[in-house]
């Protein structure tokens, strides 16, 4: 709905700019001949036949002058207005155009957040209708969503560690890449003319919004824990994208798994702990109930539940007098300038 009002809007600023850039122009056409008769009159003589035609001249000219002023100005706020519509909805329509090869289809080009463009395809279906006596009518369906421009989203990550990096990073970069639109598009045939269209279109902001924070939450994670990143698995459903498994090691012989929902960083409760294993000494009771007092909390930052922990491990050392394990550790991260 979203999406189809701003399409409106914008097409009725648009057809508001045409008309007063015609009549702008109507205007100016106007001023030009005006000028011309002036000149070709001369004033002494104007003057002299008749005073009265020359203050009117004078008259007109000026309330032509302020006219044009008032729609330039208005055109530039048009136009100022219907930018801000498209920045503001993340949205812009680039292009549209006809499919060569298929008569009934179309091709929409679309810049999403200002840099990934989209290739959406429409065809146009037949369908049912009780309105036309032929009983049939013709729908455009989104057939098809393909991004022109690349897909890999990075952020880097400082303090890295040789030999720990996977295969979805390289040297100190942490990338991830955004995944097809394939399900959005069959999902989106349960929807009607224009629904399919609006829920591609918002399911890929979203996803790009969502791995984009994903991406920069990872690699601030690994800046301070070390940080495994493990392999993600589907939903049967074959849609919501994939949950992502991670392992932060701490100094104090602690090992903590946890699970990525699909929405983190952007929704509250998307991480959360999933095993947590201590060695050299640790009672895995006492880790266990650790667990579950983090997950009481709702996190939806990786690195600020791991700061949690971090905090309850001190606690449990300054509180409860517990000795914690002098395992020989490879972290040395976790330093905050």
């Amino acid at each position: 709905e979203k999406l189809a009002n701003i399409a409106q809007r914008k097409a009725e600023l648009e057809a508001q700019l045409r008309s007063i850039q015609a009549e702008t122009a109507q205007s100016k056409e106007s001023l030009e001949e005006t000028r011309r008769q002036i000149r070709a009159v001369s004033p002494t003589t104007v003057v002299a036949e008749d005073p009265a035609a020359l203050g009117e001249v004078r008259v007109k000219t000026a309330d032509m002058k302020k006219r044009m002023e008032e729609l330039q100005e208005m055109s530039s706020w048009y136009e100022t207005i219907r930018s801000t519509m498209e920045e503001l909805g993340g949205i812009k329509i680039l292009s549209v155009e006809s499919k060569e090869s298929q008569q009934n289809s179309l091709q929409i080009k679309i810049l999403l957040l200002g840099k990934h463009e989209l290739l959406v395809e429409m065809t146009s279906i037949q369908t049912s209708s009780k309105r036309k006596r032929s009983g049939r009518a013709e729908e455009l369906r989104v057939s098809g969503a393909t991004f022109l421009t690349p897909t890999l989203i990075t952020a880097p990550f400082t303090n890295p560690d040789q030999g720990e990096m996977e295969e979805d990073s390289n040297d100190n970069v942490f990338q991830m890449r955004i995944p097809p639109l394939d399900d959005l598009v069959r999902l989106g045939n349960s929807f009607g003319p224009v629904g399919d269209l609006q829920f591609l279109l918002r399911e890929a902001l979203a996803r790009i919004r969502a791995i984009t924070s994903r991406v920069e939450e990872l690699a601030l994670l690994r800046s301070r824990y070390l940080t495994k990143i493990g392999k993600s698995w589907s939903f049967d459903y074959g849609y919501g994208g994939t949950d992502q498994e991670l392992v932060c090691s701490l100094n104090e012989g602690i090992a903590v798994v946890l699970v990525l929902t699909p929405d983190c960083p952007v929704v509250s409760g998307s991480v959360y702990v999933d095993r947590i294993v201590g060695v050299g000494g640790w009672n895995q009771q006492r880790l266990e109930d650790l667990k579950e007092s983090i997950n009481m909390n709702v996190f939806r930052s990786p690195l600020a539940l791991m700061d949690a922990i971090v905090q309850e491990v001190n606690k449990i050392e300054k509180d409860e007098g517990m000795t914690l394990p002098g395992t020989p550790t490879l972290p040395t991260r976790r330093n905050v300038s």
